[in-house]
């Protein structure tokens, strides 16, 4: 959390959040150091002991996949972004494509021990973000005015009806 105190890109209207360098490094860190690992024959996690019963073919594509996946965190990490515009969020997603939602129907932000938060839309959309980005306190305190702002603007004499099992 030590870069989420940097301060994020600011144009006119628009706030894109990046993450945080330190999650970027450490992402890298472990790719670099399970390639080595893994190039340099350490018995990591008792692998003679697989290419022993299941033959090195099958330990190879073990390994190669493992080193995909973490390469694909890593990019993901190097180009995720977060982009609050008036009332319009725009994330990148899992595949890298861009998701925008209204923030004008936001209505919860939960968070669990993990990295990501993730916001409810009145809509039915869900978004799951990370939390380790640059500028995390504005970020979330633009959160906060959203969600405020659509508590404001819904009539309290004549809450929302909840949707039954029935129908």
């Amino acid at each position: 959390m030590r870069g989420s105190q940097d301060s994020p890109e600011h144009t006119l209207n628009k706030t894109t959040y990046r993450t945080t360098y330190g999650l970027r490094f450490k992402t890298l860190f472990v790719l670099v150091a399970v390639y080595l690992a893994l190039a340099y024959k350490l018995d990591v996690y008792a692998m003679g002991a697989l290419e022993a019963e299941f033959g090195s073919y099958p330990v190879t594509l073990f390994k190669v996949a493992l080193i995909a996946v973490l390469a694909f965190n890593v990019l993901h990490h190097f180009v995720y972004r977060l982009t609050i515009d008036g009332k319009e969020l725009t994330v990148t997603g899992a595949f890298f494509q861009r998701y925008s939602f209204d923030l004008g129907k936001l209505v919860a932000v939960e968070h669990r021990n993990g990295p990501m938060y993730r916001l409810r839309f009145s809509d039915g959309k869900t978004a799951r973000i990370l939390k380790y980005v640059t500028g995390h306190d504005e970020m979330v305190q633009a959160f906060e005015n959203a969600l405020a702002a659509n508590q404001e603007s819904t009539c309290r004499s004549f809450p929302k009806s909840k949707r039954s099992a029935v129908g």
